[in-house]
C-alpha cells in the first residue's frame, strides 16, 4: 500500500508540472564574452534551437539591475520543434573600467535556461574582432509567387564587430530581397533558388538560404524573355 501511494503522488506531481527537468533549449554560442573600450556600443547576439518535440513559447528574462545590455529583437515569441530563434543584443560599456556578467534566462512554460554573458571593459584598444559565422533563419522555405518572406540572419564571432549582411538573390527575377532580408516571390513554377547572406565585417562569411517559388511563372516581355 505505501509503495502504491508513493507511485500516485509521484503521478500526481508530474500532472501538476512538478518535473525539475531543464528545458530543452541548446543555446549558439554556449557563452557570450565581450570587450570593449569605456563608453564604445556594440550589437552582437545569439541564437538558441529548440530540441524539445513540441513548439515553445518564450520569454527573455534580463535581470532588472543590468543598465548596460538592451534585447533588441527577439525578446519573446514562439519557436517551433527542432526550429532556431536569433536574439539581436546592445551592449554598452559604462564609463568607468570593469568587468561585467550576467546571464540571460530564456523562460517556456514555467521552466527556464541560463546564458552567461560577460563583458570586460577596459581604456586599451580592444583585440582584433573576428567572425566565426553566419546563419539565416529559416534556413529552407517555400512561397507563392507574389508572397513575403522575412529571413534573420545571425553574424557571430569574437571581439567588436558588425553584425550586418547584404542581402542577394541568385535570379532576382524570381524572388527578390531587400537590404533587410525580406523576399519577395516574383514568378513560380516550382522554380529552386538561394537567397544569400554575407557579413559586411567578413564578406567570406556567408549563409544561404534554399528557396522553393510555387505558383504562376512569369515571362517578361522583351529580349532574352526573363533570367
Amino acid at each position: 500500500m505505501k509503495h502504491l501511494l508513493t507511485l500516485l503522488l509521484v503521478g500526481v506531481l508530474a500532472a501538476c508540472g512538478g518535473s525539475s527537468s531543464p528545458l530543452s533549449i541548446s543555446f549558439s554560442p554556449a557563452s557570450l564574452s565581450l570587450a570593449m573600450q569605456v563608453g564604445q556600443s556594440a550589437n552582437t547576439g545569439f541564437s538558441f534551437t529548440n530540441t524539445s518535440k513540441q513548439s515553445l513559447s518564450y520569454t527573455l528574462g534580463v535581470p532588472s539591475t543590468v543598465d548596460w545590455l538592451q534585447v533588441s529583437s527577439g525578446a519573446s515569441g514562439m519557436v517551433n520543434a527542432n526550429a532556431t530563434q536569433a536574439v539581436m543584443l546592445s551592449v554598452t560599456c559604462p564609463a568607468a573600467p570593469s568587468n561585467l556578467s550576467t546571464k540571460l534566462s530564456v523562460k517556456a512554460g514555467g521552466l527556464s535556461k541560463d546564458l552567461a554573458l560577460s563583458l570586460s571593459c577596459t581604456t586599451n584598444p580592444p583585440p582584433p574582432s573576428t567572425i566565426t559565422s553566419v546563419s539565416v533563419t529559416p534556413n529552407s522555405a517555400m512561397l507563392n509567387a507574389g508572397q513575403i518572406l522575412s529571413l534573420t540572419a545571425l553574424v557571430q564571432g569574437s571581439g567588436t564587430f558588425d553584425p550586418s549582411v547584404t542581402w542577394a538573390s541568385s535570379a532576382a527575377c524570381k524572388a527578390s530581397v531587400d537590404a533587410n532580408g525580406t523576399v519577395t516571390g516574383i514568378s513560380g513554377g516550382g522554380v529552386t533558388l538561394t537567397i544569400t547572406a554575407t557579413s559586411k565585417a567578413d564578406p567570406s562569411k556567408s549563409a544561404a538560404v534554399t528557396l522553393t517559388i510555387n505558383g504562376p511563372v512569369s515571362v517578361p516581355i522583351g529580349p532574352g524573355g526573363g533570367c
